[in-house]
């Protein structure tokens, strides 16, 4: 099949049951978005003024990031320094939801 009868049956697809399916998905995205999956690799998402934030870490990493912590309190600047590169991360993270929450409320 070539790609102009490819155009046209996609084209006939639309027009037939397009709409439809397109609709049920907005639907679907709507009814969901306040729902954060490890599986999809949604982890943050607004719903209403309240943002969620999954966050997912591997035992190691889990245990990394306490012990870091622990280091960087007994006074660790190489800890200290990892800790705050994480939290660097994170922030930026929260600064595109927070660009994200203002473009959708315009």
């Amino acid at each position: 099949m070539d790609v102009p009868d490819l155009d046209a049956k996609w084209g006939d697809f639309m027009a037939s049951n397009g709409g439809e399916i397109e609709q049920d998905i907005i639907r679907s995205f709507q009814e969901n978005r306040h729902l954060l999956s490890i599986d999809d690799g949604t982890h943050a998402s607004w719903y209403g003024n309240q943002l969620g934030v999954l966050l997912v870490f591997q035992r190691p990493e889990a245990e990394a990031m306490v012990g870091g912590w622990h280091d960087a309190n007994g006074n660790d600047l190489i800890a200290l320094s990892r800790v705050l590169g994480w939290v660097t991360g994170f922030v930026e993270m929260l600064e595109q939801c927070l660009m994200l929450y203002d473009s959708t409320e315009e």
